[in-house]
C-alpha cells in the first residue's frame, strides 16, 4: 500500500482522488467493503471476470495447485460461484452474473451427475 501511496502521491491527482483509488484497490476482491461507487464497479468487475466458463478454469487451477481432488473441486465450484454471485454490488453487475452463471446449468447437472455416482 505504501507503494502506491507514493507513486499516487508523485502524479499530479488530488488527495481525494488518492484516497478513492486506495480504496478501490482495498476492496476490489471482497476483503473489504466497497464503501464508494467507484469501489462498487471495481469491486463487481474484477468479480465478473472471475465467473462463468472462466471462472470456473480459474477456481479449479487455483484449488488443483493447492492440492485439492478433483471430487474436492467439483464439490466446491458451484457454491463458490453463487457465493460471488451473492456478494455483488450493482444491479448491472449481478445480471451479467447470471447469464454467466445460467450457461453453466447444463455444466453443473453433468457434473453433479457424476459426483452423484449417477454417470461411470
Amino acid at each position: 500500500k505504501e507503494e502506491v501511496t507514493t507513486f499516487l502521491k508523485n502524479i499530479d491527482i488530488t488527495e481525494k482522488e488518492i484516497n478513492v483509488i486506495l480504496h478501490c484497490i482495498e476492496a476490489h476482491d471482497g476483503r473489504f467493503k466497497a464503501e464508494s461507487f467507484e469501489a462498487k464497479l471495481v469491486h463487481d468487475a474484477d468479480t465478473l471476470d472471475k465467473m462463468g466458463a472462466m471462472g470456473v478454469i480459474r477456481e479449479t487451477w487455483k484449488r488443483t495447485s493447492a492440492g485439492w481432488t478433483s471430487d474436492q473441486i467439483a464439490e466446491h465450484l458451484e457454491k463458490h460461484l453463487k457465493k460471488r454471485m451473492e456478494n455483488l454490488y450493482t444491479n448491472e453487475a449481478k445480471k451479467l452474473a447470471n447469464e454467466l452463471n445460467n450457461n453453466l446449468v447444463p455444466f453443473f447437472d453433468e457434473l453433479n451427475k457424476i459426483i452423484g455416482g449417477q454417470i461411470k
